[in-house]
Formats: structure tokens, C-alpha cells, sequence
């Protein structure tokens, strides 16, 4: 596993030395930077170009010349003279004169004699430099040079990346959430990752359960210490406590953090990436970095300290450690700007320390006046925590209602805690119904509320539930409305919904937030894809600023259907890196997440990463309370296709898909079952999809959903002239990856008629026809290029033909006959449809190249 982490550093790094120049690889204690150039060392040494490797430590630090032994450098004597000196210098030289390239770890750790020692011969030897060092290093960039050194950064691992550290650790299946709370404690960082798994699997916190290693415990461990106290040997004393200070508050706004320990030292420590700025509710916010380090500087600081630290952030205004975004937005032009591609790293801590902070004002609100208003604020703060429903209805119990209103909008938390907490959505739908008989005036609301339970639980509601009186309270109709429309999109009926969603601006968070992801979904199936991926991330910024849990999951969810379907992996992977490690601080109570899970779990498989897809899978059926009514929205599809992808497609795969669509098909999800049968007919097993689909054409209105299911009728009915012509309008309505596998099973339907030449033209066509760089061309191609099944010496051999080299080079560079090889191409050209070695080479450098 190990060989892989940073593979494509390793490939930077070693373009960047060939070039000259100096290259200093940046990174944390634990970052793998020190992995990394030793395997950057190793391809070197494969490569014949040899490397002059010295490591600097802190046990050499006041014994100059002493790091030059590391490589091999006699030094003359223990005394330090300008005849020892010169003769370092010699040495070094006529070695790196033989080695081309000088390498140091822990560069800022030389001292002074072996920096000049060092500079002195590479610029003699004129050898290309490369350093490790941490992200702060005081003139670093110019140690050995007096050009700046090329920066290259060892990223913090992926999540796929601690799935597959944790399990070649671990051994087995990891769950999800114990992957994004390993990932979010950790910080990303492979020698944090170890430790903490290591420790928790020492102490049981770490344990099997289901078949799975899951979390079942508080992942600190004072034995993490030793871990973890690296990191603050980049700092001298002031620095420390400035720090300690940061960890014992928790997550702060930058004006606050500011005035605990000044702002030059805030700068500091973002240079030494120790704290991060993220965006909060008002203005950027400041965590430590990794959490584990703030977790352990909290633990290890002084319980007075600790009082003197919390006396003055109460002195400053605060009165809680973790108060984010309600003090004034820091002025334009501030030291620090957020970088969403960072928020990932400590977006947890910041969420789950607002989240008990908005639990501790709200519930002390509420005891203090046990109002409705109190309540409802209250019972939000609860939803978004790990609560049980016993406490959640001690509140709705406990409260002085004064209307019918503050009494319905209670019942129905009490009713979505029933549904979401407890997984019993019968029940709370008869909670709301005996609540809506008892309170006619509010039956608009309180059925709008059922309507929307039984939708996203699986059931299509009955239009009675959506009644209401003109007399009725405002609020009755903003409801009906908001779920009647988030209906007609489950419907198809795309226009119309688009027409009622707009024709009103929702009062209540709650409605705006449905009623803004219905629309964006609805415009994506309109067509409009542009204009629902601007309003589904503008909701995401405006939902990660506030630490909105609840509507972070729904806009991801819908920026990430838009992504995957416009075959936009790179994006959406970015995307996932963010929005995925709130498997840490957020309970996941809605289909949106099993969507978000589900979707990530396909790209994951979709790209070789079984584990993690399957761990994404797995969770997103934990959390999923049956079939929703959108794409993504089930859990036992997810991993459906997570547990298909690494096979051939089987009849047992399709017969699940089937009874899938003919389930959507019955509950009315119209778009869900076209996407369905569109994947059931690329299967080619032969099921017949078309005349249900035909069936649901009226009722689709959206020119996606309609263009989609005209894509898997043409399959069906190996139609291949229409599959080419679909191929530009499902581009233009944001359906890139239909767009490109209308044409490839077009070619593909070809071969099987037997026209391979035509299949190879229209694939080449196909390739030459993507001009948008952020389309996943490698992705989509992938299935056609197994239907060409070369052998590994077919490949080879096309491979070098490729390369512009004639059949008797091949034959020589392969030890083998000129007629063998001549036989090979024959072969490759024949299985690719093509009759010349140009087209042969095309293809091996394009489509059927591994991407």
C-alpha cells in the first residue's frame, strides 16, 4: 500500500529534479514527505542516475559537519577548521560529480558549517538539489540557491487513501464513518493514521462489529501522545502556548483568535500549517491542525491554564470555546483567505464544536422560557448532535405551547425524530395524522409534513394530503407547496414543478431548503445544467459558511449528481474530499446523504477503489430508510453496482435491476426508474425496459429525462443510427456521460453486427469530439476498450508501434521474430477495426490508452 501514497508526487518531483534547479518537498511531521524522497531516491538509482542522500536530525544539530557522515563524508577532525572544511568540500564535490543529484531530509535541521559545506559543492559540481522539509522554513526556498526552489507539496491522504492505509493495517472491512473519523482526527496524515489505528485497536475502541471495524469509542489516547508532540517541536515557547491557547478555545473566528495571540502569530502558524482558516457562519474561522493535536494540547494543558486561557476569551465577549461567527466579519484585505480545498481537513471539529455550542445556548435558552420559540430552536440544535428521541420528546413534552402553531411545528420534530431517529416512519406519520385531525387549521402543514416523510421514505403521497382552505394560516400553503413540488420532480413532471417552485419565496428555513433543492434538481432534468450546478453550490458555500449540516448534505448531493452524470470526475473527487468527512460530525438523517454515499460509492467503483466504494455502500444502506425518489437514493443499489463493478454483468445483476425499475415504475419515481432501465439496457442482457418506458414518456417533461429514456429504447431496440444522433442533445442538456456511450454502444452494437472498421471510426469520432478537459474520457471509454480484449504482447506490441518504431525494431527490442510481430499487429489491428499501423497508433495513443 504504501508504494502507492504519493505516487504522483514521487512523478512531479522527479520531473522537476531532471529539469535542474533546486526542489524542496514540503510537508508535516507524519506527512510522508520523508517516504516520499526516499522513493523519488529510489527511481533514481533504478534510472541509473544516482542520488547523494544526507539526513539531518536533531541529534546532530550542534555537532557541526556531523549530518555529512550520514552519506558517507569522512570528516578530517573533531575540531572545526577551514583545512576540514576544505576537505568536506572536496569530497562532496567529487561525489556529487558521480551522483548527479544532492538530496537532504529535514533540510532546516543542517546546521551552519554543513549548509555552506553543502552549497559550496553543489554549486562546484553543478548537481540539481532536492530537500524535505516542514511547510515553514525560514528562507528555505533559497538554501541552496539564490533562485527560489521549485515547492512541491506532499498532499494529506484522500479518503479512499485511509481506507486503504487503515485496511492494510486493520486487515478486512473498514465502515465508512470509521474512516471519516480516522481521516478527520488525523488530519490526512499517513503516520497519524497508523498511530491512531494502531492505538484504537489496542484499547478496543477500534473493534469489529458486523463483519466491519467500526469506531465504537472516543479515538484519544494519551499513548497518542508521543504522536503527536512532534508537531509542536516546530515551535518555540511562545508559539506553544499561542497554540494551546488556539486548542483549549476550539474552532474561533480569526478577530477572536487574533486577540488571544495576536495576529502576527496567527500568521505564523497558517505558515507552519498548524491551523487552518475555513469559512464560518460570519466570518473565516481558525482550527488547529491535525484535530488530533488540538486534542491532545487540551488534554495535556493545566487545569489552571486552562481557566486563565477560557477567563479571557469570556473577557473578550465569548462565553463558550468553540463560539463561531457572531462577532464582526473580519475586514477586507485580512491577513488569511479560505480555502475551500483545506475545509475538508477541519470541517468537523468545527461543525461538532458549533453544533454543542448551539445545544448549550439553546437548551439554557429554553430553560429559562420554555416557549415554543425556545423549543423549535432547541430541538434544530438537538437534530443535528448524536441524540436519542426520548430527548428530543422530553422537550416537545416540557414546552408551554401558546398556538396552534408552535404546537404543530413541534409535533412535527417530534414526528421527524420518531422517523429519523428511531427508523419508524409509520409511526410518525399516525403521530401527524392524529396531531393534523386535532388541529384542522393547520392540516396544510401537517399533511405537507406526511407527504414529504412517506416521499423520501419511498411511498408517493396522495394528493389530499397537499389540501388546503383559503382561511388556513399562510404557512399551510408555503408547505403544501414546497413538498408538492419536490412531487412533480419525483413525477417527471419537471415544468410544472419548476412553475409552482417558483411562483413563491418560502418564509421558513426548513421550506427554503427543500424548496431550493427540488428546483435544482428539477432544472438539472430540465436541462438546465448549468443553472442547477449554480444554485446547488451556491447553497453548498452558503450551507458550509453557516455549518449547516442539514443542507450541506442536500447541495452536495445535488452538485454531485450533476457532476457525475456530466462525467466530471475530477471535480467531483474534489467535490467528495470536502462533503465526505462529515461522516464525522453529522448524523446523516436524510436521503440526501445516502444519495451523496451512493454517488461517491459509484465513482469510487468506477475507478478501481473496491474498498472504499463498498465501505461508501455499506454506510449509505445503514443510513437509508428505503428507496428514494431520486438517483442515488438507495442504499442496496449503491452496493448493487459497487459489488457488480468488478465482474462481467450477470443475469442474477440484471434480474435486481429489474425488479429495482419496476419498483420505481409502481411508486411513481418516474426519473429514477429512466435512469434504471438506461443502465439495465447498456447491460445488454436483454430484458425488455422500452415499453414500460414508452409508457412513462407523456408524463416526462424534462428534456434530460426524456432523452435519456430515448437513449435506452434505442439500445434495446439496437437502434444504431439514433444512438449517434442522440449523442449531441444529451451533451447539450448536461448528460456527458450518456452523450459519450450513446456513440460507444452504437460502435459496440457494430462489432456485434460485425462492422468492426465503422465501430473503430465512430469511437476515434467520438474521442476527437470531446474538446471540454474536465469530461472523464478515460472513464468512459474503459467498457469499450475490454470489448477490444487485446493480449499483454498485442498491447505491447501495438504499444511500440505506437512509439513510431518499425516491426524489425519491435522484433529486436522484443527478442522475437519479425513474422511474430507482424502476426501481433495483424491481430491488434483486426480485434481494434482498424488496417493500417497510423489508425493502430492513434488509438493505442487516445481511446485505448489507459487513462
Amino acid at each position: 500500500m504504501a508504494q502507492k501514497l504519493h505516487s504522483r508526487v514521487v512523478d512531479d518531483v522527479l520531473t522537476r529534479v531532471r529539469t535542474g534547479g533546486v526542489v524542496r518537498l514540503v510537508g508535516l511531521p507524519g506527512s510522508g514527505k520523508s517516504f516520499t524522497l526516499d522513493k523519488v531516491v529510489e527511481r533514481l538509482d533504478e534510472a541509473g542516475e544516482g542520488s547523494l542522500v544526507f539526513r539531518a536530525n536533531p541529534g546532530l544539530a550542534d555537532r557541526p559537519l556531523a549530518v555529512l557522515a550520514t552519506a558517507g563524508i569522512e570528516v578530517g577532525g573533531p575540531v572545526l577548521s577551514a583545512r576540514v572544511v576544505a576537505d568536506a568540500v572536496e569530497q562532496t564535490t567529487e561525489r556529487l560529480s558521480r551522483r548527479a543529484v544532492l538530496v537532504v531530509d529535514d533540510a532546516e535541521r543542517l546546521d551552519q558549517a554543513s549548509l555552506g559545506v553543502l552549497r559550496t559543492a553543489r554549486a562546484r559540481a553543478g548537481a540539481p538539489a532536492l530537500l524535505s522539509t516542514g511547510p515553514l522554513t525560514r528562507h528555505a526556498d533559497r538554501i541552496f540557491s539564490t533562485e527560489a526552489a521549485q515547492r512541491v507539496a506532499v498532499p494529506t491522504l484522500r479518503h479512499d487513501e485511509v481506507l486503504a492505509v487503515m485496511t492494510s493495517v486493520l486487515g478486512g472491512e473498514v465502515a465508512q464513518d470509521a474512516v471519516a473519523r480516522v481521516a478527520a482526527k488525523s488530519g490526512g496524515l499517513p503516520g497519524l493514521v497508523v498511530a491512531i489505528v494502531a492505538e484504537g485497536v489496542r484499547r478496543g475502541v477500534l473493534a469489529r462489529r458486523g463483519g466491519a471495524w467500526s469506531v465504537v469509542g472516543d479515538l484519544w489516547s494519551p499513548v497518542l501522545g508521543d504522536a503527536v508532540a512532534v508537531f509542536t517541536s516546530l515551535l518555540d515557547d511562545e508559539g506553544f502556548a499561542a497554540l494551546e491557547t488556539l486548542a483549549v478555545v476550539g474552532p474561533q473566528e480569526v478577530s477572536v483568535a487574533a486577540g488571544l495571540v495576536t495576529t502576527e502569530m496567527l500568521g505564523h502558524l497558517e505558515e507552519l500549517g498548524l491551523v487552518y482558516v475555513i469559512a464560518g457562519p460570519k466570518a473565516p474561522v481558525v482550527a488547529v491542525f491535525p484535530m488530533i493535536l488540538g486534542t491532545y494540547l487540551e488534554s495535556e494543558a493545566p487545569a489552571v491554564r486552562k481557566a486563565a486561557i477560557l477567563a479571557r476569551l469570556r473577557a473578550s465577549g465569548d462565553e463558550l470555546p468553540g463560539r463561531a461567527g457572531l462577532s464582526d466579519p473580519v475586514a477586507p484585505g485580512n491577513l488569511w483567505t479560505v480555502d475551500r480545498r483545506r475545509a475538508g481537513a477541519v470541517l468537523p471539529q468545527v461543525i461538532r464544536r458549533e453544533q454543542d455550542r448551539r445545544v448549550v445556548v439553546t437548551r439554557r435558552a429554553w430553560e429559562a422560557d420554555r416557549t415554543g420559540t425556545q423549543a423549535l430552536a432547541l430541538l434544530a440544535a438537538l437534530f443535528d448532535t448524536e441524540v436519542d428521541l426520548g430527548e428530543m420528546e422530553d422537550v416537545v413534552d416540557g414546552t408551554d405551547t401558546r398556538s396552534g402553531l408552535e404546537l404543530a411545528r413541534l409535533e412535527v420534530w417530534r414526528a421527524t425524530a420518531i422517523a429519523h431517529i428511531a427508523g419508524d416512519v409509520a409511526r410518525a406519520v399516525e403521530s401527524l395524522e392524529r396531531v393534523r385531525e386535532a388541529n384542522p387549521i393547520f392540516r396544510g402543514l401537517l399533511g405537507a409534513h406526511i407527504a414529504y416523510l412517506q416521499l423520501m421514505s419511498g411511498t408517493m403521497p396522495d394528493d389530499s394530503l397537499f389540501d388546503v382552505e383559503p382561511c388556513d394560516d399562510p404557512l399551510n400553503l408555503e408547505a403544501a407547496n414546497v413538498v408538492r413540488g419536490t412531487v412533480l420532480v419525483a413525477q417527471g413532471r419537471t415544468s410544472d414543478a419548476i412553475a409552482l417552485l417558483t411562483s413563491f419565496t418560502p418564509t421558513s428555513h426548513h421550506h427554503r431548503l427543500v424548496r431550493d433543492s427540488s428546483l435544482c434538481i428539477a432544472l438539472y432534468l430540465e436541462g438546465d445544467t448549468q443553472g442547477a450546478l449554480e444554485l446547488a453550490s451556491r447553497r453548498l458555500d452558503d450551507a458550509l459558511d453557516a455549518l449547516d449540516v442539514a443542507a450541506i448534505e442536500t447541495f452536495a448531493y445535488v452538485v454531485s449528481l450533476v457532476l457525475r452524470m456530466g462525467a466530471r470526475d475530477d471535480e467531483l473527487q474534489a467535490h467528495n474530499a470536502t462533503v465526505l468527512t462529515l461522516g464525522a460530525a453529522a448524523n446523516g438523517h436524510s436521503q440526501f446523504l445516502v444519495g451523496l454515499l451512493g454517488i461517491g460509492a459509484v465513482d469510487a467503483a468506477d475507478h478501481g477503489l473496491q474498498a472504499y466504494a463498498r465501505s461508501l455502500a455499506v454506510r449509505a444502506r445503514e443510513v437509508s430508510p428505503g428507496m428514494g425518489p431520486f438517483p442515488g437514493m438507495s442504499g442496496e443499489l449503491g452496493l448493487t453496482f459497487v459489488e457488480s463493478a468488478s465482474t462481467r454483468p450477470t443475469p442474477d445483476l440484471e434480474a435486481s435491476l429489474v425488479a429495482l425499475f419496476k419498483d420505481a415504475v409502481a411508486r411513481g419515481f418516474t426519473f429514477l426508474a429512466v435512469s434504471l432501465a438506461a443502465w439495465i439496457a447498456e447491460l445488454g442482457g436483454g430484458s425488455p425496459v422500452g415499453p414500460v418506458l414508452r409508457g412513462l414518456l407523456p408524463q416526462l417533461q424534462g428534456e434530460a429525462g426524456r432523452l435519456v429514456a430515448a437513449y435506452a429504447i434505442a439500445i434495446e431496440e439496437k437502434d444504431v443510427e439514433t444512438l449517434q444522433i442522440l449523442e449531441g442533445p444529451l451533451a447539450t442538456v448536461g448528460q456527458m456521460q450518456y452523450a459519450v456511450r450513446a456513440p460507444l454502444t452504437a460502435a459496440r452494437l457494430l462489432r456485434e453486427l460485425g462492422d468492426a472498421a465503422r465501430g473503430a471510426n465512430l469511437v476515434q469520432a467520438t474521442w476527437d469530439g470531446i474538446h471540454d478537459d474536465r469530461v472523464a474520457r478515460g472513464r468512459l471509454f474503459a467498457h469499450y476498450r475490454q470489448l477490444v480484449d487485446l493480449s499483454v504482447r498485442e498491447r505491447e506490441v501495438a504499444e511500440l508501434v505506437a512509439r513510431s518504431m518499425s516491426n524489425s525494431a519491435i522484433a529486436e527490442a522484443l527478442v522475437v521474430s519479425v513474422r511474430t510481430v507482424d502476426s501481433h499487429v495483424l491481430s491488434a489491428c483486426r480485434k481494434i477495426g482498424v488496417d493500417n499501423r497510423d489508425d493502430l497508433a492513434l488509438a493505442v495513443r487516445t481511446w485505448l490508452a489507459h487513462h
